[in-house]
C-alpha cells in the first residue's frame, strides 16, 4: 500500500511528501462510522492511528489564522517521520480491523411507513424531517408508534448533509498557552462544510468566543480552506449557546441546534495532538509567567522536607487523608493523599474535595483492571518525586543553576495540574505557594504529632491550627484528618 500523498520543496530545495490533507480525508472517511473509529478505548487501535491524527490536528494549526504562539507545530523531521509511517499504519489497520470485526449496519425495517422529506421529523424535535433526522444520507426515520425519540447522536451520522451546511463550533482548545500572564485556555472555533472538511479555524483568548465565531466565519466566507467561496443556507451548532454568537457573525442565516459528530473528531484529533504521550516533558523550564526564581527556591524547599519526613512511612494508606485549610493559600475544604505507601511512586495528591478523592481511587481501581476511561479524572495538582534521569536535560540544568534543593537522586519535585479532561495546565505562583504551604503543614504535623501513624485508627479526633512559612512569610493553615 502506498496512499498518494501531494508533495512539496522544503529549504534546501529538496521534494517532501505532504501527508496532511491525505490524513485529513482518512479522519473524514471515519466520521462515516463514528461508533467504531471514536467510540473505542482501545490502546492498540488508538497506537495505530497516531500518525494520522497527529497529522490531522497539525493541519487545524495550519489552518487557524492565529494559533496560540505557545501552542507546536510538529517539526519537518516529525511531519517526514509520521508521513513515513502512515503505510505501514494504514496496513496495520486493515489487519486490526480483521481481528476485531464489526456487526454490519441494521438492515432498514420493512413496513415503516415511508416518511416525507417535508414531513414533520419523527424524532419529536419539531422540525422538518429534510432539516433534522433526514439531512444526512442513510438515516432512517425512527419506528412511529414508540413515542418521541431522543436527538440523533453521533452514530446516526452516515453521510454529507444537505448541499449549504455548515457545521460550526466552539469549544476549549485542549491545551494551555502560558504567555504574557497567567496560562489560559484558549477557545477554537471550527467550521465544516456539509460533507465534514474544514473550512476555516480560529483561535483567541477565553473570553474572545464572539471574536473567534467572527473570524472564523469571516474566513470561511473569505479564503475557505478547501472549496468554492459560498455563504451557506444554514449552519449546525451543538449547543443553543452558540446561536446568538453565529447570528451575530451570520445575520439572515438560519442557526439550527443539532448533532454536530464531525466537529467531535476533528477535537478529538487536536486533542491527540497536543496531549501526546512525552508533550509534559517538553517543558524546558520551572518558571513559567507569573513564577519567580524566590518562589521557587521555597517551593523546593519545602518539598525536600517533605521527602525527608517520608510521611508514605507514616500515613497508613492512601485512604487517609489529610483535610487542609487555609485562606492566604485559597484552600478551602481541599483534601491531601500521600502515595508512596507501596514504596513504587512517592508524592502528595490534593483534591478539591473528599468525593473527588474518593472518585479518583475508584478509577485507580478500575485502571488495575484495565477498564480505565481514558477521560473524566477529577481535576486534581500531583506533586511527586522523580528520579534525575527521567527529568529534562533542561530541567536539571536549571536545577543545578539555581541552586534549588534536592533530598535525593531520586527526589527531584513536579507538580502536575490535571484538568479533568485529561489537559496538563503549567503551575502559576499561587500553585507553587499552595503546594509548599502543605508540604510544609504535614511536615511540621509528622514533627509535633507522636504516634500519628495511629491516629485514623478508631474514633480519634484530631485537628491542629499551624503558622507555616510560605516563601519566607508567616501563613496560617488548618490541618485535620479524615
Amino acid at each position: 500500500f502506498t496512499p498518494l500523498l501531494t508533495t512539496g520543496v522544503d529549504a534546501t530545495g529538496t521534494e517532501v511528501a505532504l501527508a496532511h490533507r491525505w490524513c485529513m480525508g482518512f479522519v473524514e472517511g471515519m466520521q462515516m462510522h463514528e461508533a467504531h473509529w471514536f467510540g473505542r478505548a482501545d490502546d492498540e487501535l488508538q497506537r495505530l492511528l497516531h500518525p494520522i491524527r497527529l497529522m490531522f490536528a497539525d493541519m487545524l494549526l495550519i489552518l487557524s489564522k492565529s494559533p496560540p504562539k505557545r501552542v507546536k507545530r510538529l517539526s519537518l523531521e516529525e511531519m517526514n517521520r509520521f508521513a513515513d509511517a502512515i503505510p505501514d499504519a494504514v496496513i496495520a489497520l486493515r489487519s486490526y480491523w480483521r481481528q476485531h470485526p464489526v456487526a454490519d449496519e441494521p438492515a432498514s425495517v420493512r413496513g415503516v411507513p415511508k416518511v416525507g422529506r417535508n414531513d414533520p421529523c419523527p424524532c419529536g424535535s419539531g422540525n422538518k424531517f429534510k432539516h433534522c433526522c433526514g439531512a444526512s444520507a442513510g438515516v432512517r426515520a425512527p419506528e412511529p408508534g414508540r413515542g418521541a425519540a431522543p436527538p440523533p447522536t453521533a452514530q446516526h451520522v452516515r453521510g454529507p448533509r444537505e448541499k449549504g451546511t455548515w457545521i460550526a463550533g466552539l469549544a476549549e482548545f485542549p491545551g494551555f498557552v502560558d504567555g504574557e500572564g497567567p496560562p489560559y485556555r484558549p477557545v477554537a472555533a471550527l467550521v465544516l462544510d456539509g460533507e465534514g472538511l474544514i473550512l476555516a479555524a480560529s483561535l483567541q483568548r477565553p473570553e474572545k468566543r464572539q471574536e473567534a465565531v467572527t473570524d472564523a466565519v469571516r474566513q470561511a466566507l473569505g479564503a475557505p480552506t478547501t472549496g468554492e467561496v459560498q455563504r451557506p443556507d444554514r449552519v449546525v451548532v451543538p449547543a443553543a449557546e452558540l446561536v446568538p454568537l453565529m447570528k451575530r457573525a451570520l445575520p439572515g442565516v438560519k442557526i439550527a441546534v443539532g448533532p454536530t459528530p464531525e466537529l467531535d473528531a476533528a477535537l478529538a484529533s487536536l486533542r491527540d495532538r497536543t496531549s501526546a504521550p512525552g508533550d509534559e516533558h517538553r517543558t524546558e523550564s520551572y518558571l513559567t509567567a507569573d513564577t519567580t526564581p524566590d518562589a521557587l527556591s521555597a517551593f523546593f524547599d519545602a518539598a525536600a522536607e517533605l521527602y525527608e519526613h517520608a510521611p508514605w512511612t507514616v500515613v497508613p494508606d492512601d485512604a487517609s487523608l489529610f483535610r487542609i485549610t487555609s485562606s492566604k493559600l485559597d484552600l478551602r475544604g481541599g483534601v491531601a493523599c500521600v502515595i508512596g505507601q507501596a514504596e513504587e511512586s512517592y508524592g502528595v495528591i490534593l483534591f478539591d474535595s473528599p468525593g473527588d478523592c474518593e472518585e479518583y481511587r475508584r478509577l485507580a481501581r478500575l485502571a488495575m483492571s484495565e477498564d480505565m476511561p481514558s477521560r473524566g479524572l477529577p481535576r486534581h495538582a500531583a506533586l511527586s518525586f522523580e528520579r534525575a534521569q527521567d527529568l529534562a536535560p533542561a530541567l536539571r540544568r536549571e536545577i543545578g543553576a539555581r541552586k534549588w534543593r534536592v533530598a535525593g537522586p531520586a527526589a527531584f519535585p513536579r507538580i502536575m495540574l490535571v484538568e479533568p479532561d485529561m489537559i496538563l495546565r503549567p503551575p502559576t505562583h499561587a500553585d507553587y505557594r499552595r503546594m509548599e504551604g502543605v508540604c510544609r503543614a504535614i511536615s511540621r504535623l509528622i514533627d509535633t504529632e507522636a504516634g500519628l501513624s495511629r491516629a485514623w485508627e478508631g474514633a480519634r479526633s484530631l485537628r491542629r491550627r499551624l503558622t507555616v512559612e510560605v516563601e519566607g512569610m508567616p501563613v496560617s493553615v488548618t490541618i485535620s484528618l479524615r
